[in-house]
């Protein structure tokens, strides 16, 4: 985009000075806006360098950075909706160029951004379990927040209208919840409420967060790497890679007493300190393991060799160890695949099905807005 159209995109510089009134730093307040589709609210920043073919134009928009939540930006409302993150990148691309084009950026500038020209910095993936009714999906919930307490560092759990359990990794972040606040939404005219409503009770939201560094570790930081991503697969490997490794479920961690035939496996060193830590005591302590010359490195062996043959990290203790619901949840937290809402409710979503007729009614409101500014940039 040339100079002079990136100096009609309104970015809030500001800048930071010494009480003698020196420079310290120019940093770039976000735009807060409604979106042009449904009205809901959305943010972006112009992040603004100084171009060097035209210094004297002083800094400008370099590129923008955008944080929205794309079904509600785009339909209103995200209780029901399927997950595509090269669908959404796409969505954040004709949002941005509707409201640059309300802003008096030339559709003939507008028109040279493409796919190729959006990054991710971070995206939040939501996979939508479907459970048989609410108190199944209360249950499930329940079990995530035990099983998160014990093995999640960082771990919270906050109580409002709902129960939303977080669960914290260096790169990514999962959350867990049932919808029930609506504030964020925003219903189309003629939208068949109730009828959208009613799954919702019943479905647990599973969130993936995933960071830049994330992203960027599996080739996934470009909006067009994600173009082919249910035919290869990413989807479900980015569920396994984050919501069944945090809670640790390929383990199959148990959560009872080892049967008899389990210590069978173990050496005699291994099986004495699986009965003593499971009596209740600190396996630290086992005097094969106090009394050893290296005891931490023999700590590590041993608990290394229980854990691959019993199913038991004895660096927890046992009395939570024996709170775990891994197996429960191996067996039904599994990757969901797309969600789709019904053939009455499909219309009103943002989903596979009504993909199609959501990419032209945006295309459709870009048309009317660039128009229209170019009919006022005539008149003038």
């Amino acid at each position: 985009m040339s100079p002079l159209a990136r100096q009609s995109i309104p970015a809030k510089l500001c800048t930071t000075r010494t009480p003698l009134g020196n420079v310290v730093e120019h940093y770039a307040k976000p735009n807060r806006e409604k979106s042009p589709m449904s009205g809901t609210g959305m943010q972006w920043v112009a992040r603004c360098e100084a171009d060097p073919r035209c210094p004297e134009l002083g800094p400008l928009p370099a590129r923008i950075d955008m944080d929205v939540s794309v079904p509600n930006a785009v339909v209103g409302q995200n209780v029901q909706h399927g997950t595509s993150v090269h669908a959404a990148g796409h969505s954040a691309l004709e949002l941005l160029r509707i409201m640059l084009a309300s802003h008096g950026v030339p559709r003939h500038e507008l028109d040279l951004l493409g796919v190729d020209d959006v990054s991710l910095r971070g995206v939040t993936v939501a996979f939508l379990m479907i459970c048989a009714d609410s108190a199944e999906a209360e249950r499930f919930i329940d079990m995530i927040c035990v099983t998160g307490r014990v093995l999640v560092r960082g771990y919270e759990r906050k109580e409002s209208t709902n129960v939303t359990v977080t669960l914290p990794d260096r790169e990514y972040t999962v959350q867990a919840y049932i919808k029930t606040l609506l504030e964020h939404c925003k219903w189309a005219a003629g939208a068949p409420v109730d009828d959208l409503l009613a799954p919702m009770p019943c479905i647990v939201r599973v969130e993936s967060r995933l960071g830049e560094r994330f992203l960027k570790a599996r080739k996934l930081t470009a909006l067009a790497d994600w173009k082919d991503a249910y035919a290869d697969g990413v989807y479900e490997s980015l569920f396994n890679e984050t919501v069944r490794d945090v809670l640790r479920l390929e383990e199959g961690l148990r959560n009872r007493v080892p049967r008899e035939e389990v210590y069978w496996r173990l050496s005699p060193i291994e099986e004495g300190v699986l009965r003593w830590y499971v009596g209740g005591h600190d396996p630290r302590a086992y005097p094969n393991i106090a009394g050893s010359k290296a005891p931490a490195k023999r700590f590590s062996a041993v608990a290394c060799a229980i854990l691959k043959k019993a199913q038991v990290d004895i660096n927890i203790p046992w009395m939570q160890h024996s709170q775990l619901h891994c197996r429960d949840l191996a067996d039904i937290l599994r990757y969901p695949g797309d969600y789709r809402p019904s053939a009455t409710d499909a219309p009103w979503c943002f989903c596979e099905e009504n993909w199609p007729s959501t990419r032209k009614e945006m295309r459709r409101k870009y048309d009317e807005v660039a128009a229209s500014d170019l009919m006022r940039r005539t008149a003038r």
